[in-house]
């Protein structure tokens, strides 16, 4: 069954899911074999996905977490994270992902916040992730040898958070976000909040089994977690887990790699038009079919120039951390 055959028969209601983890393994299912993650050359179908994913929830419940606990990820994007986000929901443990550039003063002080039961160090795919790996003691367990991280049990914890009956009520993720003050502020986002973004954002882009988001912006922001992930999962979508943003690396995925969906911040589609004029040669991206623009005010003539190059509109989107994230595009 080919991938558009396959979507006319299972696309998903919206609203249909109470968890995050649900629609993989809805997917699963139906579309075992279609693409769902890739990281540096691998790909995992939603099958795949799937059993990483209980593997994982599984883990963490060998080390003690339950649910209303909190787990940190140190973490930059790959298979780690986005297995770990998932996995929690399944276990009810609230997901707690921080980007791995942040300093050992800062990671110390959230750490204190939040009192998190687990810390994950993503090291594959993060050199700073493997320095507060280091620096914090973590080890090495054969049972993420496949995910490519570490782990560090807290000692020092507080007890879970009192568990909401209701699955949409549950918190699933709390994202530290400076927002209104200096200090980060742990935002707590239900399965609920979560899935209604991934589900408007996946009807949005009209998402299909087949699709191929170059998932660059990192899931410990909301755009890159609500909107880029689970947005794309939602209706069968595949997502590159790309740790950092590189021009180079941006271009050739977009000229030889399949993407068809990109969604980044201005300085990124900035870089993408400087690297194309530098070489006297067009932006290519013969399979892009959507692209959309947030997490800084956009220069008109920037949105202009992306436009002509692509030939698509570039849909500027608007939104905060404590709104999961998207109020409204355009």
């Amino acid at each position: 069954m080919d991938d558009q055959t396959l979507f006319d028969q299972a696309e998903p209601a919206l609203d249909i899911f109470d968890e995050i983890w649900q629609p993989v393994a809805w997917w699963a299912e139906r579309g075992p074999d279609v693409s769902a993650v890739h990281e540096m050359g691998e790909t995992w179908g939603f099958a795949r996905l799937d059993r990483e994913v209980r593997a994982f929830a599984d883990f963490f419940q060998g080390l003690g977490v339950v649910a209303g606990d909190r787990v940190l990820f140190l973490a930059e994007n790959g298979f780690a994270l986005a297995t770990g986000v998932l996995a929690c929901s399944r276990i009810g443990a609230w997901v707690i992902p921080l980007n791995a550039r942040l300093t050992a003063l800062e990671v110390d002080k959230i750490r204190s916040h939040a009192s998190p039961r687990v810390i994950v160090f993503t090291t594959r795919v993060s050199p700073d992730a493997k320095l507060h790996s280091s620096r914090l003691g973590a080890r090495h367990d054969p049972a993420l040898s496949v995910l490519g991280a570490t782990v560090l049990v807290d000692q020092e914890v507080r007890d879970p958070e009192p568990n909401e009956p209701e699955p949409q009520n549950r918190v699933a993720a709390m994202l530290y976000t400076t927002g209104t003050t200096g200090d980060p502020k742990g935002v707590m986002l239900t399965n609920g909040n979560l899935l209604f973004n991934a589900a408007r954002s996946s009807a949005t882009r009209k998402v299909r089994p087949g699709d191929r988001a170059y998932g660059v912006l990192p899931l410990t922001h909301v755009y890159g977690l609500a909107a880029v992930y689970l947005g794309t999962l939602y209706r069968g979508g595949g997502v590159d887990m790309v740790a950092r943003f590189d021009p180079n690396a941006a271009s050739l995925a977009l000229a030889k790699e399949g993407v068809t969906i990109f969604m980044g911040v201005p300085a990124m589609y900035q870089r993408l038009l400087e690297r194309a004029e530098m070489r006297g040669e067009p932006l290519a991206a013969p399979n892009l079919r959507y692209t959309s623009i947030g997490g800084a005010p956009v220069d008109l003539d920037l949105k202009r120039r992306i436009e002509t190059v692509t030939g698509i509109p570039l849909i500027n989107g608007y939104g905060l951390t404590e709104t999961s994230p998207t109020v409204c595009v355009a």
